[in-house]
């Protein structure tokens, strides 16, 4: 078809290379560079690609609309026809057989003597020297001849009409050709034969953005040599079998130069190749990713010395299931600043290599965003950061008890993090908590801990009210039994909180600040502060600071339980300073009389929701004139909120 393609092309136009230099397909815009197409008609009006062709003809058979056009069956009398029917149709034509991508058969060129045709067989053998082969025919010949590689050889990629051998080239002249990839390779014992023959770093490669090897076809690294100077968007190998990476194992160690590299991704067999690989010493990679579902992934690695894997830069390091034990072979530069760091270990067995070095032994540098799951939270004790490190996020969470056993068992205040915008530790991973060391000065936006049991809380309830120095943090929320750590934080003494929320549905949430003195937490400023039912009892406990003022402070009691210990508070015993909005709903109403807000107080609004009389019946006890409000420039008295204007004393102002 291509042989048809061009005698169509050569027929109309003057130019015929240009014209389909810029054709592209009429159905999905594919470009003449990247698929094979073809006329829709004989006048050559549009193109199709092969892989929309079979589209049209379903379709009827033409795409082409110019007047008489409409019933051409080109596409349809070509794209039937076998491959042997156009090679016949062709020569019968004293056409000269052109077929570049279809070697079995090689046709030679000898001087002096006759073009003859000569068959490759599997005894035949191939000495390549001063040749450079396209990687079509290359693998072609590794799989179906006996390779002898000589001095001088290079790979370049295929392209149709072109030639696929050439003269013996330079790394400068090969970068000048289409880059070589690598088609996957099935169990070939010639193949194999082929490339256990071949010298290592004897066939160059020269640039390619992105090198994918599958399979068998993994062999060949060894054997390829890149340009000094290559840049590599993305390299990957992935091998469920050791046979392929048989020839790497065997490489030695540090012997396959990749250059700058800046995705590179290894799973299964394919990790026992990292000690092999060489990257550019100026390196900046944006991922590293190693997967290893299975021991045997990583049996080779494993027996690499600690500290012996030369990474650089990473920007993201992910290692998931026993590729973790590979943590500690790594090397990463001193500067280095990671965007993120993630270890996926599903099974303790994933991390038994890291769980065997010491504490403080494997140096990340500065890490952004770390993220611990499962059984990798255990290995939080052998991490070390850089001491300037400011994180983005912090975040441990434990389903089980199992991923923190070690854990839990490291010295409170040993495991330093410096500096960290967003922590969240969840479920057992609470536990931790007590071991963490924050910088003096950190600065949180954001600090939650959730804890859905007490076991997820056990660790921190054995230690001292204000041991857990959290420095300054700007939105603190803690839910269920996590809110049993309250007094166990000690904030920054000029802390402002944007937002401070606790909601407890169960009074064992709250059954250690209940315990806890009167005035004993210190939160310092804070601009929107809500309790949510039981929650509430723990406001005589809090203090907030002396010139504080609160942009909204919101209670909610939808049961009497909820603020059943706040009720026995003393009236115009809890100091709130300065309040803008006011909310008080449900039962949580009948703390308004425990309240002293600023005398200079100005209040923006003020909401009162009481839905039956039970609601206010503690105010109702009062004398009238006995809440001081101040300044109030909303109120709007609903429902039962109506019986107690009479207790309020407040100025109304525009």
């Amino acid at each position: 078809m291509e042989l048809k393609k061009q005698e169509l092309l050569v027929q109309r136009f003057a130019d015929p290379a240009e014209k389909e230099k810029d054709s592209t397909c009429v159905i999905c815009g594919d470009k003449n560079t990247e698929v094979f197409i073809f006329p829709t008609c004989r006048m050559v009006h549009y193109f199709a690609c092969e892989d929309c062709i079979p589209k049209i003809l379903r379709d009827g058979g033409s795409v082409c609309r110019f007047p008489g056009c409409e019933n051409d069956t080109l596409l349809r009398d070509e794209f039937g026809k076998t491959v042997e029917q156009h090679r016949r149709e062709w020569v019968e034509n004293s056409g000269t057989t052109v077929e570049p991508l279809a070697i079995d058969l090689l046709i030679l060129a000898i001087p002096e003597l006759l073009t003859e045709t000569i068959l490759l067989k599997r005894e035949t053998a191939v000495t390549l020297k001063n040749i450079a082969l396209s990687d079509v025919l290359l693998f072609k010949l590794l799989k179906k001849t006996k390779i002898v590689v000589g001095e001088n050889v290079s790979v370049f990629g295929s392209f149709k009409n072109e030639d696929c051998i050439r003269e013996g080239m330079n790394a400068r002249e090969l970068c000048l050709l289409r880059p070589a990839s690598f088609p996957w390779v099935q169990n070939s014992v010639f193949f194999m034969e082929n490339i256990a023959r071949m010298p290592n770093g004897s066939v160059l490669l020269g640039k390619v953005k992105k090198l994918e090897l599958n399979q068998f076809t993994i062999n060949t690294l060894p054997k390829l040599v890149l340009h000094k100077e290559n840049v590599m968007e993305e390299f990957r190998l992935n091998a469920c079998n050791k046979e392929y990476v048989s020839e790497i194992i065997h490489a030695d160690d540090n012997s396959i130069l990749l250059g700058k590299v800046k995705r590179l991704e290894l799973k299964q067999f394919a990790i026992n190749a990292l000690p092999k690989l060489v990257l550019h010493k100026e390196n900046v990679m944006d991922e590293f990713s190693l997967e290893a579902a299975k021991e045997e992934y990583v049996s080779e690695i494993i027996q690499a010395d600690n500290n012996s894997i030369w990474l650089g830069k990473v920007k993201r390091l992910v290692l998931g299931g026993y590729a973790a034990n590979a943590l500690p072979k790594l090397v990463l530069h001193k500067e280095n600043v990671m965007e993120e760091f993630r270890l996926n270990a599903c099974n303790k067995e994933h991390i038994s290599e890291i769980m065997k070095i010491k504490d403080g032994s494997i140096l990340l540098g500065k890490v952004k965003k770390l993220e611990l799951k499962q059984f990798e939270i255990n290995a939080l004790p052998k991490l070390v950061l850089h001491k300037e490190n400011v994180m983005d996020e912090f975040s441990l969470e434990a389903a089980k008890e199992e991923y923190v056993s070690e854990i839990i068992h490291a010295d409170n205040n040993s495991i330093w993090f410096g500096k960290v915008k967003r922590l969240a530790l969840r479920d057992y991973a609470a536990n931790a908590l007590p071991k963490l060391v924050l910088h003096k000065e950190n600065v949180m936006e954001e600090f939650s801990l959730n804890a859905w049991i007490k076991e997820h809380v056990f660790e921190i309830k054995k230690i001292k009210d204000g041991s857990v120095l959290l420095g300054k943090v700007k939105k603190l929320e803690l839910n269920q039994f996590a809110i049993n750590a309250l007094p166990k934080l000690v904030l920054h003494k000029e802390n402002v909180m944007e937002e401070f929320r606790l909601n407890a549905c169960n009074k064992e949430y709250v059954s250690e600040i209940i315990h806890a003195d009167d005035n004993s937490i210190l939160l310092g400023k804070v601009k929107r502060l809500e309790l949510k039912q039981f929650a509430i009892n723990a406001l005589p406990k809090l203090v907030l600071h002396k010139e504080n003022v609160m942009d909204e402070f919101s209670l909610e009691a939808a049961k009497e339980e909820y603020v059943s210990e706040i009720i026995q508070a003393d009236n115009n015993s809890i100091w709130f300073g300065k309040v803008k909005r006011l909310a008080l709903r449900d039962y949580a109403a009948n703390a308004l009389p425990k309240l002293v807000l600023h005398k200079e107080n100005v209040m923006e609004e003020l909401s009162l929701d009481a839905w039956n009389k039970e609601h206010i019946s503690e105010i109702m006890k009062i004398k009238d004139g006995s809440i001081r409000l101040g300044k109030i420039k909303k109120f709007e008295p609903r429902h039962y909120t109506t019986n107690i204007v009479q207790k309020l004393s407040l100025e109304y102002v525009e």
